[in-house]
């Protein structure tokens, strides 16, 4: 016996509900299937910037990004309604190739450290109650590209770079930077945490030789009271990395990595540093995609990750990515060691009264085989760096000026061509003006 639909089930209508109950099934399926980086992780559409520096929040709703690869402007972006606005644009010729941002929340002032490839680097200094930025100029060490500025206390702290070696900090009274070791060979990629609670700088990880591979897991901190103290900790990272997004809980008492390059790969792994024992976990969230990030911490608590030099950003509950984190055994196969008041004794550092030539090395005995790596290597990077971008803009400049030329041999000949015919019209004219004349005489 043949099967009969109702009319109602024949219907168009029925037909779609169906369908759309379908769809809806489907969708819960899906999302429940879908692993916990996509569950926590929301995309934010709409974003349009890819070359940038770290985005810094300047209140509750508001961050400031400063845009680098020679563009003009710098942003205040209100991610509560995803809006990108001009705050202000770089003063004319200073658009910078990379720069590095910090924000003092009680002098509201934006600092910006600047840097180019055919000219000596700028610090400009943004009042946002004025509007107007002041640009320092004079007497700016060389650092190469990605030092990462930061404010403690209010005061502004210049750290690594390509070329530099040394922690700068800005003297606001003669407006210049005093130089200060670090440590003996140059770093970039690092991540610089300001410690408010106990006026520390931490560093961590970087890369001091990028063309021989030079990825760091090392850890630093600094004491700056009473004066100002380096230290190596016997801890390290769980990986050699750099270009790793870095925020702090609100308590800082902890500290969250995100993603990051290694030798051999981009990463996606979230570490959690607990700075009471100095011990690692790591989240079972991970990174929305493997890269290197620049991550953000709002004051309601969320995470903002940007993926840099793309136009990727996302957005997560903090909450979230600490509640799901466990222990992890590191390379030894032990938990990374506490940090008590003994480790404070024994960490290889220098202060004010025993400071070090920037440039002095380390007794062999005490060097690791990249320690004694000369310091030639990055000049060569640099050069090597600004011989490609020099390149590319002849080669750029060459396109531009052959297109110029095609132009100019396209407009002539439609010169040429308005020309005749101009003239083809005056002596028609002319033509038409002699026979009347003819006419009336």
């Amino acid at each position: 016996m043949a099967s009969s639909l109702s009319p109602e089930s024949s219907t168009p209508a029925a037909v779609s509900i169906s369908s759309r109950r379908d769809r809806k099934d489907n969708k819960s399926r899906r999302e429940r299937s879908l692993s916990p980086r996509a569950r926590n992780w929301k995309k934010m559409e709409g974003f349009e910037l890819d070359h940038y520096s770290k985005p810094v929040l300047i209140d509750d709703h508001s961050m400031v990004i400063a845009s680098g690869d020679l563009h003009e402007n710098v942003y205040s972006y209100d991610f509560i309604k995803n809006q990108l606005s001009v705050l202000f644009k770089y003063p004319s010729k200073y658009e910078p190739f990379q720069v590095s941002t910090c924000f003092d929340h009680n002098k509201q002032k934006i600092y910006l450290y600047c840097t180019y490839s055919s000219r000596g680097n700028a610090f400009i200094c943004y009042d946002i109650e004025s509007g107007i930025p002041h640009i320092f100029e004079n007497g700016l060490k060389d650092t190469g590209a990605f030092p990462v500025l930061c404010c403690l206390s209010g005061n502004i702290h210049l750290i690594g770079g390509r070329l530099n070696s040394l922690h700068l900090t800005w003297d606001e009274v003669n407006k210049k930077f005093t130089e200060r070791s670090f440590r003996s060979k140059m770093i970039h990629g690092h991540a610089v945490i300001p410690l408010e609670s106990t006026k520390q700088l931490l560093v961590l990880g970087g890369n001091d030789s990028h063309l021989w591979g030079g990825y760091l897991d090392s850890m630093w901190i600094c004491d700056t009271t009473p004066s100002m103290k380096w230290r190596q900790l016997p801890s390290t990272l769980p990986k050699s990395m750099f270009h790793f997004g870095c925020i702090k809980t609100k308590d800082e008492s902890k500290i969250v990595i995100f993603g990051g390059k290694t030798k051999t790969t981009m990463r996606d792994e979230i570490w959690i540093l607990n700075l009471q024992t100095f011990e690692w976990t790591q989240s079972d969230v991970k990174c929305p995609s493997k890269g290197k990030f620049h991550a953000v911490k709002s004051r309601d608590g969320y995470v903002h990750l940007f993926e840099e030099d793309t136009k990727h950003y996302w957005t997560a509950k903090l909450s979230l990515i600490l509640g799901t984190a466990h222990p992890v055994r590191g390379r030894s196969g032990s938990l990374s060691s506490s940090f008590n008041s003994d480790c404070m004794d024994r960490p290889v550092g220098f202060d004010d009264e025993k400071q070090m030539e920037a440039d002095e090395p380390l007794p062999v005995e005490e060097q690791t085989a990249a320690d004694q790596k000369p310091d030639w290597e990055y000049k060569v990077i640099e050069f090597h760096n600004e011989c490609h971008k020099l390149r590319k803009q002849l080669k750029q400049s060459t396109n531009k000026i052959e297109a110029l030329i095609q132009q100019n041999v396209k407009l002539n000949r439609e010169m040429r061509s308005m020309e005749k015919e101009h003239e083809e019209k005056v002596a028609a004219m002319q033509k038409e003006l002699d026979e009347l004349k003819k006419q009336q005489k």
